[in-house]
């Protein structure tokens, strides 16, 4: 491969090998795992490319809450850092991240792979720190209820992180709750008998830290004739529950009273899905949570001596989505770009837009609103990776496109470079000419950008020579690398387009992979 150097031409050879890979754009194979646990632990975060980049590079973002997985950090910020190159290592395709833990290191971490000029980013990973507090002060309780009445009972949760799970005990020995096939915080006794009598407690263990005791308890007795009462709650239900599509929720109210109460659900402004729907003791169970099943149901429970009610929120949440229509589009330089991409998700999801590995906030020729990109016109540097990232509390996804930036076609060039080639020595300028040296450009240099094609580039030293009209690129094909047959190389091949002279790189399209050019 040369670049040519009009009037005169400066041949420099080199070879290029393309690789063989599954996809003919990079892509990202794994992206680094959120973590969380407690000071002065280590841990190892790695991402993975599916074809090897020239350097790897890792940014932090710091929280303010080094607690909470579900804080906001905002990709678009300018207030993240660049991580040492001392804590990663590059093996090949992928990298691997070393952390030792502490608030100051609590945040999120991204893994951009470099290919050139152009760069690829990782859905960022949020490293959090382990706690678990002690229980929030609660009352304890005494309680005396008829046979048959359903009980729940609750412990306040603590602070923790990961949540912590609540495990009950009766006289000090571990009971299991209602099955429900979901995760329930609450002590539900469906049916009691004079059997359930007896003292209650809890404890909340953090799977990575401790297991903390709390002092509330339930003292409850069982009776067959307790007296006559209207419905009431022995702890009020919960008001929100949130629920991810496709799981299932159980939505926990349970009321005592003499005799049982009867219970009725509702749901307001709506139907109950009744074949995802089972009305078990204690709640109300509903399977594979869609969209249409966010909203307020309704409670409803009574016996003869009164009615009591109580309302509570279903928030559906779903993870972005994000769909570019296309992975690959090409434009020249100087015109105009829109790009649109769908965007899906509940809660509605943050929007931020890469290019190359960061946010294009900063280009003063590329406007970003939501879902939607403006490049007011492409330049030559806008070649790469663009990355739409999507984030809301349930996941971080992104749409990726690559954008090939063809060079701008000058409709005068042929004319007036074909008369000043042909001039013949009418002119002074010519004369003049003669005494100036030919400066030649600097040795090209080869970057991938897929299997089928590279991007050449090249300089040009300060001098006061003579004055480059513009440049063009020549290739031949030297035959298979696995071969090493250079007896069929194929003729010199000098592509069309006349490159400005004020462009130093070119993409070379349409080549073969395994095979060497020069």
């Amino acid at each position: 491969m040369e670049v040519s150097h009009i009037p005169s031409v400066f041949a420099v050879l080199f070879i290029v090998f393309l690789k063989d890979v599954s996809s003919g754009l990079e892509h990202v194979i794994s992206n680094p795992e959120p973590v969380t646990l407690p000071a002065k632990f280590s841990t190892l975060l790695s991402c993975e490319m599916s074809s090897e980049p020239d350097r790897f590079v890792w940014k932090f973002y710091p929280t303010e809450d080094p607690y909470n997985p579900n804080a906001y950090v905002d990709l678009s910020s300018t207030l993240f850092r660049v991580v040492s190159e001392k804590q990663y290592t590059k093996q090949k395709r992928k990298s691997e991240l070393t952390l030792h833990l502490n608030e100051s290191v609590a945040g999120d971490y991204q893994c951009l792979a470099f290919y050139g000029t152009k760069a690829l980013a990782s859905v960022p990973s949020r490293v959090t720190m382990a706690r678990l507090e002690s229980f929030p002060k609660q009352n304890s309780l005494e309680e005396t209820v008829s046979v048959g009445n359903t009980v729940t009972w609750r412990c306040a949760l603590p602070k923790s992180n990961p949540e912590a799970y609540i495990q009950y005990f009766k006289d000090g020995q571990f009971i299991s709750t209602l099955r429900t096939d979901v995760k329930i915080n609450s002590l539900i006794l469906p049916s009691v008998q004079e059997e359930d009598t007896g003292v209650y407690s809890c404890t909340a263990t953090n799977a990575i830290i401790d297991t903390v005791n709390s002092s509330a308890k339930l003292n409850l007795k069982v009776v067959r004739n307790a007296p006559s009462r209207a419905p009431y709650f022995l702890v009020e239900p919960k008001d929100v529950y949130t629920i991810l599509k496709g799981k299932t929720a159980f939505l926990e109210c349970a009321s005592i009273g003499n005799p049982v109460p009867k219970v009725v659900w509702l749901k307001q402004k709506g139907q109950l899905p009744t074949n995802r729907i089972e009305m078990l003791k204690g709640g109300l169970k509903i399977r594979d949570v869609t969209s249409q099943d966010e909203g307020v149901y309704i409670c409803n429970h009574t016996n003869a001596f009164g009615t009591i009610s109580h309302r509570i929120t279903l928030v559906y949440n779903e993870e972005p989505r994000v769909d570019c229509e296309t992975s690959e589009t090409s434009i020249k330089v100087g015109e105009n770009l829109d790009i649109e991409c769908s965007i899906r998700g509940v809660p509605e999801p943050y929007v931020t837009w890469f290019l190359n590995g960061f946010s294009v906030n900063n280009d003063s020729s590329i406007e970003a609103i939501g879902n939607k990109i403006y490049f007011r016109p492409v330049e030559r540097r806008h070649a790469g990776n663009l990355q739409l990232f999507a984030r809301n509390i349930v996941k971080t996804v992104f749409g990726q496109m690559h954008l090939n930036v063809l060079p701008e076609t000058n409709a005068t060039s042929t004319n007036s470079h074909g008369h000043h080639r042909h001039r013949g020595k009418s002119s002074g300028g010519r004369k003049h000419n003669k005494s100036l040296k030919i400066i030649p450009p600097s040795k090209p240099t080869v970057s991938r950008l897929n299997d089928e094609s590279v991007v050449v580039r090249w300089s040009i030293p300060h001098n006061t020579g003579m004055g480059v009209q513009f440049f063009k690129v020549q290739y031949r094909e030297l035959g298979s690398h696995s071969s090493h047959n250079k007896s069929k190389s194929g003729n010199w091949r000098t592509l069309n387009a006349e490159i400005p002279a004020n462009i130093r790189d070119f993409d070379v399209t349409g080549l073969r992979p395994d095979h060497i050019y020069r």
